[in-house]
């Protein structure tokens, strides 16, 4: 997820994705909410998931390493993992 978010961010912001480090803030990044939406707009068609626009626990202060975990623990939630949906299948035919 990290290397996806400093990937699309690079871009948004037209810097090279070497350059980025996961320790940079937002802030250090002069990244503005309007450039973070766009942001989640992209990680969201890339993951095929909902991702709220204002994060929770993202901010201008939130490095790009610590905001790569929030969004992966929020798509975690969105998603359902295939065994789980298996399961549940199973035990809908189940009498």
């Amino acid at each position: 997820m990290q290397q996806q978010l400093i990937s699309v961010l690079a871009h948004q912001i037209d810097r090279d994705p070497d350059s980025l480090r996961p320790e940079m803030t937002f802030r250090e990044l002069e990244v503005d909410s309007l450039t973070l939406i766009e942001v989640i707009v992209t990680l969201e068609s890339d993951l095929g998931i909902d991702l709220p626009a204002d994060l929770d626990g993202v901010t201008a202060e939130t490095t790009l390493g610590r905001a790569a975990e929030i969004i992966q623990t929020t798509a975690a939630g969105e998603r359902r993992p295939a065994v789980d949906v298996a399961s549940a299948a199973r035990e809908a035919r189940t009498p």
